[in-house]
This record gives structure tokens, sequence and C-alpha cells, in this order.
């Protein structure tokens, strides 16, 4: 394989203009494997990268490879179209179906006729299964665990939440009663106002714990990333990757009283909290590997 066969399209790439689960996602992933993407995308990011286009500038060049990875543009399914009369394989996701429009995700497949589709978890995968006839894969990148590392000192001892206060899904409002509960042991990032990616790193490090109050994720990113720094997470179970109960955090049931309850005894209890954050870093390196990501896409690249 030659280090250009793989054209990458993607609605927002790292950080810049938008910052979100997707958009990290996707920067990670090409950081962890072992391909020189040419990456288009819609919004402006603030990573420097000659790789790294508009998707306005997107060129039919000789890649063998489009990976529509986010962004159910318009703009982005005609140059995917386009492609596919070339002869280009095809490859969908993981950010790109979630079963919530299935009208939508059919005709695109059969407008499109993709190689093969990718998702964030096998929950959605066996869903999309029941409605598309095409080869289905769950893949999830993890968090950029050189970057998101345990600090030598736990410099905050207090519960972080942290989110994109503009989504309805991350419930801010059931933080913000927990908040009433804990009173002066939690704090925000995110609300009221958006963070910068890069800025927050050694901050959010620094925690005694993470709460998750969303409504759902089919991955979470925030969740990852707080384990790759050894921070206990407090989660319930719409949250995919809730971690594992008294390994890498403490699983609730999606209520204040019991966030409250799993957030004042890790606030209490150091020798818990000291437990969970050699769990949580440890099960991030151990299930999400950057050479065994790397691996699994090439594989399915042969396989397509």
């Amino acid at each position: 394989m030659t280090m250009k066969d793989v054209n990458l399209l993607a609605f927002n790439y790292g950080y810049g203009s938008f910052t979100n689960g997707p958009g990290i996602s996707c920067w990670n992933f090409t950081k962890f494997c072992n391909i020189k993407f040419n990456i288009f995308i819609k919004l402006k990011t603030d990573i420097i990268n000659d790789n790294v286009k508009n998707i306005k500038e997107y060129n039919n060049n000789k890649t063998n490879y489009v990976h529509w990875w986010s962004g159910l543009t318009e703009e982005f399914f005609n140059v995917v179209k386009k492609e596919k009369r070339q002869g280009k394989k095809i490859i969908l996701g993981p950010n790109l179906f979630d079963g919530s429009n299935p009208d939508k995700e059919i005709k695109i497949c059969k407008e499109i006729q993709p190689d093969l589709i990718l998702v964030v978890n096998k929950e959605i995968k066996y869903k999309l299964k029941k409605y598309l006839n095409y080869k289905i894969e769950d893949f999830m990148t993890g968090p950029d665990y050189d970057l998101w590392v345990p600090p030598k000192d736990k410099y905050v001892n207090k519960i972080l939440w942290k989110g994109n206060t503009s989504h309805e899904s991350k419930d801010i409002s059931t933080a913000l009663e927990l908040r009433k509960k804990i009173v002066d042991k939690m704090e925000f990032i995110g609300y009221p106002y958006p963070y910068r990616y890069m800025e927050h790193v050694r901050e959010a490090s620094g925690y005694a714990g993470f709460v998750c109050t969303s409504l759902s994720e089919t991955k979470s990113e925030a969740v990852l990333e707080q384990l790759a720094a050894g921070v206990p997470v407090i989660t319930h179970p719409k949250v995919f990757m809730m971690g594992l109960h008294y390994k890498t955090g403490i699983i609730v049931n999606k209520n204040v009283e019991e966030f409250a309850q799993a957030a004042l005894l890790l606030l209490e209890s150091e020798s818990l909290r000291s437990d969970l954050s050699i769990g949580a870093r440890e099960f991030v390196l151990q299930n999400f590997k950057k050479e065994t990501l790397s691996d699994y896409y090439l594989w399915l690249l042969n396989e397509c």
C-alpha cells in the first residue's frame, strides 16, 4: 500500500471552530494509523498539516479508497457518489450512521453501494443490520494516551463535568442539580462557555473524578480521555463505554441521588481514588492499543 491510498472525508477534524468527539476521534485515528491520509474537511481546524484541506479542494486523484468518516452533507454525498463511479472502494463511518434515520441511511447506501460500513459500537452494528445488507463492522478509536496522561499530583480534589452544552444529550441540567448536592465539590469545563481543547487537557487530567450525565453516548470520547488520564469516571448504563464498576470508576443509575453518593464516596476515599485511577489508565492502555487499531484498519481495507 502506497503512502496516499486513502482520501478521508470528515465534517470536522481535531480541534478548531468546533470541537467534538467525532472530530477528536478522527484526529486520533489518523495519528494512530500507519497511513498518510489525504484529509478533506468541512469546518476549520487548528491542526496544521499539509494533508488537511477543505472539501472544496477535493480532487479526483489516484487513491484506491475513499473513506467518508462523518458529516451527512450533500457536498460529501456527491463527492463519494462520483468516486464510486470511478471504481473506488467506499468506506462509510464510523461517525456517519447510528440508526436514527433509517430512510436516509438506506437511500445513501442504495446510491453509493458502499464496500464497508463502520460504526462506533456493536449495538449500532446489529441495529443497522436489520435493514442494511452491507458489510458492517464496529470500529472504535481510543483517546490519545500520550496526550492524556496522569499528572504526578491530583491537584483538584473535585468532581469534573465537561461537555458541549449546546447539545441537549449532554444533560447539563442533571449536572447542575448534582452541583447543588455536593456544593463546592464540583467544577465545570464547557459550561457556560466552550473550552479550547488543547488548553483544557492538563486541567481536566488533574481532577479526583469525572461524571458523565449524558442521556446517552454511542462511545463518549470525553470518558475515554479522562480514563486515559487516570481520572475515575462516574457513569451510567446509557453510556456505551461506561468502564468497569469499581475498576475504572463507579457505574450508577442515571439520577442525581446516585451520582451524588458516588461522587462523595470518591472524594472521601483516597485509597479508592488511587485504585480506580490505576485501573482507569490500564483499561485504556489494554483496550485501545494504537498498533491494534492500525492493523485492524489495514485488514479492513484489504477485505473490502
